[in-house]
């Protein structure tokens, strides 16, 4: 059964100089294919130049179609460089060259480009091919070797680099390019590689380049235009070698003694000295985490090794690591010893201060003493004295402590008297209206809880017996007089104070107003009369009967008898209220004119003999007092001209006739009365 064969080209991995070749050879599966010979067109290569292999191989089973070779990778790795050639035809073989001759012989070709910038010598068993059959026979053999070489445009193959590969020297660059133009281009190979450094031949190699791979690529063009580019590379750059300092103990490590392990620069460093930690180890039991410790009494004669944590600039290193040991030495413990300090006197704060101990605490425990005793929960670094502590001895006992919790240390300060407690000034002021009659009290204030306040209440300073109550109600016995009140501050464990507000001059108290009434009738020849309600107890009332607003002179008794000087006149009455310690208050009634009197309507009566040559006289009675009266005497009735007087003398032609008298009263103030008429008398 005819076999079909599947030819695989594949490059072998970069063979490095002096590293034997392959040799050609085959498997021990005879049926595996056979390499004829493998030819190169040209020996020598220009840089750009193409060249073409032509590979032969037998098989029983010689492939018909060109899509039966592939290879991998499809660019040559070559032992030299790794630029020198490049892939063509996609990695396939050259098309139409596959062939098959009547001996069996099956031909294909592969070309490959050199570089523009290939280097410069010859290219050696540099290409490994291997073929294998479709059922995994194989066999392999090498390329024919070939020479890159272009007289016309002589280069060094790589520039060369002179100087000390450390950062803050110079390096230098040269090529040999015999007619060319050099120009330079530095850069860090793997560190930002497209950022160029320089374009000098030489460079100065900055501290941020330590531990850097530089390469310089110098490219070459000559006066025909043609270009070859040229490549080298450092190793990493070396930093500067510095000593950087020292690791000293100050003072010498000793019990009780604060001890700091110091790191001391090298003045003569060409920077300044980044932040470094100084770390500690130690058999003793002390702070390790700073370069500063102090040693407790336990750990003399053990040992502390200090060391230096740093990181020096990019670009240097130290020559040493700096460090130091020592021994712990014997030393004082410093315990305090704890100070009261503060005024020592009841209602103050004392506060305790711990001293002066070796070691630096962490912190301190407090407790305060009475008498040498616990006070119960007095365990603040601060203590308020209290009422019971006077006459007392106050200390306090100090606990100092350390983070690891296993060092302890007590001392007990010296004690101090306490002194009972002086209560702040008290400020006392008048509230209210010091006025007869008003109530005043007495404000205190700027005083501790606690504190009992008593008061005494004082009339131009003398104290006013039985006030003794925070307000005080004003009476009469304090008008005008000044008033003031002693306020006086105890609590217990403090020694009593008083103060005494600012007098204020009392004024008379004002009088609550009462009511008037006018009571009777307000015409001519009435009694009118005041009748008062709800005036003060003890007030005394005084009357004064107006006019028109005005004062009536002798009017000043509760009634009031209306004349005829009143008529059609405004008559009220003014009741003045009046009481010791108090200012006069005073009401009006409301005014009322007066009509005019009426007067009463008496009777008339004829006293005499009613004949001829006899008089006759009119006797009125039972008529208004003081009326003056007008008469007029009658003839049957009729007035008798000339008749009116008081008496009528009888005339001769009155005979037989009947006579009367008709009488009129007027009075000043009054209405004038209707006349009122005698009995008839007959005349004989």
């Amino acid at each position: 059964m005819r076999r079909a064969l599947g030819i695989l080209l594949a490059a072998l991995l970069a063979v490095a100089p002096g590293t034997p070749l392959y040799a050609a050879s085959t498997t021990s599966d005879d049926q595996a294919p056979e390499i004829v010979d493998v030819a190169i067109d040209k020996s020598i290569l220009k840089p750009g130049d193409i060249g073409t292999y032509t590979i032969r191989i037998r098989d029983d089973n010689p492939p018909e179609t060109e899509g039966w070779f592939t290879w991998s990778p499809s660019t040559p790795i070559f032992e030299w460089s790794e630029e020198t050639t490049r892939k063509l035809n996609g990695g396939k073989m050259v098309a139409g060259s596959l062939r098959t001759s009547d001996d069996g012989v099956t031909s294909f070709q592969v070309k490959f480009e050199v570089l523009p910038d290939a280097p410069y010598g010859s290219y050696a068993n540099h290409y490994a091919m291997v073929i294998s059959d479709s059922i995994g026979n194989y066999t392999h053999a090498d390329s024919p070797s070939f020479v890159v070489d272009d007289p016309q445009h002589p280069i060094d193959n790589e520039p060369a680099i002179t100087g000390k590969r450390m950062v803050g020297e110079t390096l230098a660059a040269s090529l040999n390019a015999p007619g060319a133009r050099v120009e330079w281009q530095w850069t860090r190979r793997f560190d930002d590689p497209d950022k160029i450094l320089g374009t000098q031949s030489k460079i100065f190699l900055k501290t941020d380049w330590f531990w850097s791979i530089l390469q310089v690529r110098a490219i070459a063009t000559w006066p025909d235009g043609h270009t070859l580019v040229r490549r080298a590379a450092t190793d990493y750059l070396e930093g500067i070698p510095v000593d950087i300092g020292s690791i000293s103990f100050d003072p010498a490590p000793a019990v009780g003694v604060q001890s700091t392990a110091k790191f001391i620069p090298n003045p003569s460093l060409p920077f300044k000295m980044p932040p470094t930690e100084v770390l500690l180890l130690s058999s003793a039991d002390i702070d390790t985490s700073t370069g500063t410790f102090t040693p407790f009494p336990q750990d003399a004669g053990k040992q502390v090794h200090a060391r230096l944590s740093y990181q020096l600039p990019r670009g240097y290193y130290a020559t040493s690591s700096p460090e130091a040991r020592a021994t712990i030495a014997t030393g004082v413990w410093r315990k305090g010893p704890p100070v009261v300090s503060g005024t020592p006197e009841v209602g103050r704060t004392l506060s305790a201060k711990p001293g002066n101990w070796s070691g630096s605490p962490e912190g301190f425990f407090y407790q305060w003493l009475r008498n040498g005793k616990p006070i119960p929960g007095e365990e603040a670094p601060t203590y308020e004295v209290k009422p019971q502590d006077a006459n007392a001895s106050i200390s306090v006992r100090t606990t100092a402590f350390w983070p690891n919790w296993t060092h302890r240390f007590t001392a007990t300060s010296d004690p101090v008297t306490v002194r009972k407690g002086i209560l702040p000034n008290l400020r006392v002021q008048l509230q209210g209206t010091p006025k007869v009659g008003q109530k005043v009290s007495a404000n205190a204030s700027n005083w501790f809880d606690g504190t009992q306040l008593s008061y005494q209440w004082l009339r131009n300073g003398r104290s006013i017996t039985g006030a003794t109550k925070s307000s005080y109600a004003l009476g009469p016995a304090d008008s005008s007089n000044k008033l003031s009140v002693k306020v006086t501050a105890n609590r217990p464990g403090y020694t009593p104070t008083s103060t005494t507000s600012a007098s204020k001059t009392v004024l008379p108290g004002t009088l609550a107003k009462g009511r008037v009434q006018v009571t009777g009738t307000h015409k001519v020849g009435q009694n009118l009369t005041g009748k008062t309600s709800a005036w003060p107890t003890g007030a005394k009332l005084s009357y004064q009967w107006l006019k028109n607003g005005k004062s009536i002179k002798g009017a000043s008794s509760v009634s009031y008898k209306l004349s005829a000087a009143d008529r059609a006149a405004k008559i009220s009455l003014r009741v003045t209220a009046s009481k010791h310690g108090y200012v006069a208050t005073s009401v009006t009634s409301t005014g009322k004119a007066i009509a005019a009197g009426t007067i009463t309507k008496g009777s008339v009566k004829l006293a005499g003999t009613a004949r001829v040559g006899y008089t006759l006289t009119a006797k009125p009675s039972g008529w208004t007092s003081g009326s003056t009266f007008k008469y007029q005497w009658l003839k049957n009735g009729y007035s008798i001209k000339g008749a009116t007087g008081s008496k009528y003398k009888v005339q001769t032609k009155d005979r037989r006739a009947k006579i009367s008298v008709r009488v009129h009263a007027t009075k000043t103030g009054y209405t004038t009365s209707s006349h009122v008429t005698s009995a008839r008398y007959t005349v004989r």
